[in-house]
């Protein structure tokens, strides 16, 4: 759990530098995948989704990055924990918010992916 708390605040810091750090995020994001997706482990899923996903709601740079870096079945199947630090109101705004972003066409940003 300690892990996934860690890396949640190391997301906020990297998305607060100028620019993010879009390969750290980019890795970030692949390790929460993996542990939400492929683990077998209900522990090593409870960390990830209450030490990570419930809090990324919480910071407007990491929110606004989110559609970037989840899909639209990962949202809706995670929204009672990523709604936990909201009011309902505002959780509802952050949906509206991720479903909008994730029906746009993506946009280039230069980000390449290095395999």
């Amino acid at each position: 759990m300690a892990l996934w708390i860690e890396l949640q605040y190391e997301l906020e810091r990297v998305y607060d530098q100028q620019p993010p750090n879009a390969e750290m995020i980019h890795q970030i994001y692949d390790c929460a995948q993996w542990y939400l997706h492929e683990s077998r482990d209900n522990d090593l899923f409870t960390a990830v989704v209450y030490g990570f996903y419930e809090h990324v709601l919480t910071h407007e740079k990491v929110r606004q990055g989110l559609p970037n870096h989840m899909s639209r079945m990962d949202f809706l199947g995670l929204n009672g924990y990523l709604a936990y630090h909201l009011t309902e109101p505002e959780f509802k705004r952050c949906q509206k918010e991720f479903l909008a972003a994730k029906d746009k066409p993506m946009q280039k940003t230069g980000y390449v992916r290095k395999s």
